[in-house]
């Protein structure tokens, strides 16, 4: 059975899939749902971000809306630029960069199997580097690399 994250997921990504961009009432799809507004917010955090392809606004009050657009591919090098200068700032974590590597994926950036070798590369146990914190900078620079590369080619 598909957890109710994965369902409200799927529900909304079949709308985006008619159109670009979907505008939704958080309260009406949560008891549409039957769920808690907060189980809706969790999904918008965690699957609608830039990072996946996705910007999503919200705006509060009576006629408050969430508003969803599917970034197009077209967008690839501005997703590029904006990964590179502002999201890789920071020191990055295994998770977060797979997060990266499989949003890079899901644009059409790279291959599964590209994507499958830099996850290997990207983990901690083949950095093999004993400080976290030297670990995530390593990872950092090594994804910026990688997208300044992307972006020399696009």
């Amino acid at each position: 059975m598909a957890r109710l994250t994965d369902v409200i997921e799927r529900f909304i990504k079949e709308m985006l899939d008619e159109q670009t961009e979907v505008e939704l009432k958080r309260n009406e799809l949560a008891t549409f749902f039957d769920c808690a507004p907060s189980q809706i917010n969790y999904v918008l955090t965690s699957r609608f971000t830039f990072e996946n392809g996705y910007l999503t606004q919200s705006k509060r009050g009576g006629g408050g809306y969430i508003r969803i657009v599917r970034l197009q591919d077209d967008k690839n090098y501005e997703f590029l630029l904006y990964l590179a200068e502002e999201k890789l700032a920071e020191p990055v974590s295994e998770k977060y960069a797979l997060k990266i590597v499989e949003s890079l994926v899901q644009r059409g950036l790279v291959s599964e199997h590209e994507s499958a070798l830099l996850s290997l590369l990207l983990q901690d146990d083949t950095l093999g580097i004993p400080s976290e914190e030297v670990r995530d900078l390593l990872r950092q620079r090594m994804l910026k690399k990688i997208i300044t590369q992307l972006l020399n080619i696009k």
